[in-house]
């Protein structure tokens, strides 16, 4: 019976959570504002959370099931926010459903759990950076508090150890397992947003940082970066020379990224920058550094002549704004880019 009820606890309760990161396409960030999708996350832990408790098993009156578990998973990677109204909503309906003794116990270790939890983790997460060790001090710390709550209410140090110590062992192994397929689920997630010849982030990545960043930034930029007769390069040198120039101004773009701005790949010789500055002035003034540093590379490449083939950029700038669509944004500024192509290359333009 034990046995049994561990077996369908594990199971829901993994799907829950591979369901979960699928929702949220891989995002394991705590939710930090309180809004409608909070709201969902909230119910849907609510509703793992009574499923865990029908394939639960009780021994000696208490009901055991892997909720301890659901609540360390979620306060780490869903937030106080989520957390903390699911335990309290399970709770409540864990006291409803059986009116006894039992269920005020269960209760109380509850109350406990969402009272602490928080800061028992920020603690733990200030000395301890390995997933693994935090998720295994959370179990061991739930522990606690049921010895605690039987020393309450039965004056019993210890009840039903056997029953705990299975829970313990294999909700260490099932944490283990899970952290191993998010691992694994995050490095796909990764490996589709890079471009494969740069490893810079490529458009899609680019499309989901600016709905994230113009959502929060204020004076966010937009750039469209083109490198200067790439497709002479292509035919005078070959394809493989034209991807040692790509992965030159690539090194350059690279230096220039940092927390406010960042360059994609969007495809050829096409890049964009996303910057946030406090004028557009002063994002050009960035990017015109970058211009000059670019300019001032060895190509490794010689002209029929015998001279150094030049590297250099042509660059259009806009500013970014919530009412206005990104496609329309890109088209700004690739209009203001042709407009430095038209005026000799190798130079920006704002829109």
């Amino acid at each position: 019976m034990l046995t049994t009820a561990i077996l369908a606890n594990m199971a829901i309760l993994l799907l829950a959570i591979l369901l979960l990161f699928f929702i949220r396409q891989g995002n394991s960030i705590p939710v930090k504002k309180f809004n409608l999708e909070t709201i969902f996350y909230i119910c849907y832990v609510t509703t793992v959370g009574i499923f865990l408790m029908l394939y639960s098993v009780v021994v000696d009156g208490i009901l055991y099931d892997y909720r301890f578990l659901l609540y360390i998973f979620c306060i780490k990677y869903l937030g106080p926010k989520v957390t903390l109204p699911s335990i309290f909503f399970i709770a409540l309906i864990r006291f409803l459903w059986g009116f006894d003794a039992t269920a005020f116990s269960s209760f109380t270790f509850s109350l406990f759990f969402l009272i602490s939890i928080y800061p028992v983790f920020k603690w733990i997460k200030c000395y301890i950076s390995r997933d693994v060790l935090q998720l295994v001090l959370l179990i061991f710390y739930s522990v606690v508090i049921r010895i605690i709550v039987n020393l309450l209410f039965d004056h019993v140090l210890f009840r039903n150890v056997g029953t705990y110590f299975q829970l313990v062992v294999t909700g260490i192994a099932m944490m283990t397992v899970l952290l191993f397929i998010l691992k694994r689920i995050n490095e796909l997630k990764k490996r589709a947003e890079i471009d494969y010849l740069t490893t810079l982030p490529n458009n899609r990545k680019f499309y989901a940082d600016y709905q994230r960043r113009i959502q929060k930034e204020e004076s966010l930029y937009l750039a469209v970066i083109d490198i200067d007769f790439f497709k002479e390069v292509n035919t005078n040198f070959g394809h493989l020379a034209g991807d040692e120039v790509l992965k030159k101004v690539t090194t350059k773009f690279k230096q220039f990224t940092s927390n406010h701005s960042c360059i994609y790949r969007m495809g050829g010789e096409e890049f964009i920058c996303l910057i946030q500055e406090k004028t557009i002035e002063q994002a050009t003034l960035e990017l015109e550094e970058l211009r000059i540093s670019i300019a001032a590379m060895d190509s490794g490449l010689l002209d029929s002549k015998g001279n150094q083939w030049p590297i250099t950029i042509s660059v259009g700038v806009t500013e970014c704004m919530k009412t206005v669509p990104v496609a329309e944004i890109i088209q700004r500024a690739d209009k203001a880019m042709y407009i430095a192509k038209d005026a000799g290359r190798n130079t920006i333009r704002t829109a």
